[in-house]
């Protein structure tokens, strides 16, 4: 499912993409307005429930039947597996980069796509994730139309 969000432009221009893309289930199309991103992950484990702020986290590892919560200055581990973590997060902000890694779009800084598998690198952490190859294709397709200048 893809999202497109239209902002700063006319009413009729907006009209005009809800009612090309309003058949297909493939797309949802929202205004500005009423893009919100929910602000808290809310996890239940034996040991209890955490609330954990969107904006907080960096990415999420998966390894050993566990999965790790990377936030700036921290990190949660967890007894969860990844895809369980993955249905909670909300989708146009959070990306599946690899089998054991999804990342926060908004906290990303650099990607290195000269190495392999791909270096995603966060502001204001040392802390790195991963793009593996069959991976790629689908995160460019994600960002690819956030990027304001581009080269090939």
């Amino acid at each position: 499912m893809y999202t497109i969000l239209i902002s700063n432009s006319d009413d009729e221009i907006k009209q005009a993409l809800k009612d090309l893309y309003a058949d297909t289930d493939q797309i949802h199309i929202m205004d500005k307005e009423g893009a919100v991103e929910p602000p808290y992950c809310r996890i239940n484990t034996a040991k209890g429930i955490y609330n954990i702020p969107h904006n907080e986290i960096l990415f999420v590892e998966s390894g050993q039947k566990k999965s790790i919560i990377h936030l700036a200055n921290d990190s949660i581990c967890l007894p969860i597996p990844l895809y369980r973590i993955r249905d909670v997060l909300p989708a146009p902000y959070f990306v599946q980069t690899h089998r054991s890694f999804i990342i926060h779009l908004e906290n990303v800084s650099y990607i290195d796509k000269t190495k392999d598998p791909w270096v995603i690198s966060f502001f204001g952490s040392n802390k790195t994730a991963f793009v593996s190859r069959s991976f790629k294709k689908d995160v460019m397709q994600v960002i690819g139309p956030m990027l304001d200048c581009f080269t090939d």
